[in-house]
């Protein structure tokens, strides 16, 4: 069906040739409710998948307004930063298909 054939797509997105492992230690905070509830480490891979399939994300949200296979996660080498890349999920929350941020400071991302 379309679904699928789009997360196959989605998984198969070329990873920039800039993207590599961010320094040791960098995380992403789950905070629900002004509390927090997870740490996830993000110095791994060069690259993380963000979305509601289990099969497919590193990064599983589990809410209704997130897709199956929503963004990607990446770090910039060169400028030492990271961006989230919208992978054309057909619920977006992103004004643009590529936005930086730099994950030293507070990110507040709402799905």
């Amino acid at each position: 069906d379309v679904a699928s054939v789009r997360i196959e797509m989605s998984c198969h997105y070329e990873i920039p040739k800039w993207a590599a492992k961010a320094r040791r230690g960098l995380h992403l905070d789950v905070v629900k409710n002004e509390t927090l509830v997870e740490k996830i480490l993000i110095d791994d891979k060069t690259a993380y998948y963000l979305g509601r399939n289990k099969d497919v994300c590193d990064v599983v949200i589990d809410h209704a307004s997130c897709s199956r296979v929503h963004a990607l996660l990446v770090y910039h080498k060169h400028v030492q930063r990271s961006f989230i890349i919208d992978l054309d999920s057909s619920k977006l929350v992103m004004s643009s298909s590529v936005r930086n941020f730099d994950l030293n400071f507070k990110v507040t991302g709402r799905f």
